[in-house]
C-alpha cells in the first residue's frame, strides 16, 4: 500500500523536479548521511565527481549543487528512469545506466522486495542472493571511461573525494 501511495505522489511531481524533491524530503524526513556534510569542504567548483550507485540521485544532486560536474552510474532501470528527466535538464550531469565492477560484461542485478511489497533499490546487488526482482544490466570498469581529474570520496586516499556503493564489485 505504501509503495502505491509513493508511486502516485511520484507521478504528480514533474520529472525534472523529482530528484530535488527526493533530496529535500530525505533531508527533512531522515537526515542525510554524515558524509554529505563534508562534501562542501572536499569538492571544488568545476571538479569531476563520480557517483557510483547513484540510486535516486541524492549525492549527484548535492555534488551538482556544489558546482561539480557529475558522472552518475546507476544500473537499476527504474532508478535511471527516475534520474533521467533531471539529468536532461542539467548540463553538468551525465547519467550512465550501467553497473561498475572489476570486469566488463553483463550481469544480473537483483533487488529485494519485502513482505509489504516495498522495493529496496539501494540494496540491489550483482551477487546472486535469490531475490525475486532481477534485471540484466551492462557492467563496465570505471577505468574504461576517460575521466579527467576525478574527485573521489575514499577513506584510503584522503587527497581525493568520491562516493561508491558496492553492488557486487
Amino acid at each position: 500500500m505504501i509503495s502505491k501511495i509513493k508511486h502516485f505522489i511520484y507521478l504528480l511531481i514533474p520529472g525534472p523536479l523529482r530528484v530535488p524533491v527526493k533530496f529535500y524530503y530525505e533531508k527533512w524526513r531522515f537526515g542525510h548521511e554524515s558524509e554529505m556534510q563534508l562534501l562542501p569542504y572536499l569538492v571544488s567548483k568545476g571538479e569531476v565527481a563520480v557517483d557510483v550507485g547513484a540510486n535516486f540521485g541524492i549525492y549527484s544532486f548535492w555534488l551538482y549543487r556544489l558546482g561539480a560536474k557529475v558522472l552518475a552510474f546507476e544500473p537499476h532501470p527504474l532508478c535511471c528512469q527516475f534520474l533521467l528527466p533531471w539529468v536532461l535538464t542539467h548540463t553538468g550531469v551525465t547519467l550512465c545506466c550501467e553497473a561498475i565492477s572489476a570486469e566488463d560484461g553483463v550481469g544480473c542485478l537483483e533487488t529485494p522486495i519485502d513482505e509489504t511489497e516495498v522495493v529496496h533499490y539501494a540494496a540491489s546487488s550483482l551477487e546472486s542472493r535469490g531475490w525475486e526482482s532481477r534485471n540484466e544490466v551492462v557492467v563496465r570498469r570505471l577505468d574504461s571511461y576517460s575521466i579527467p581529474e576525478i574527485a573521489f570520496i575514499d577513506q584510503s586516499c584522503p587527497q581525493y573525494l568520491g562516493k561508491a556503493d558496492q553492488e557486487g564489485l
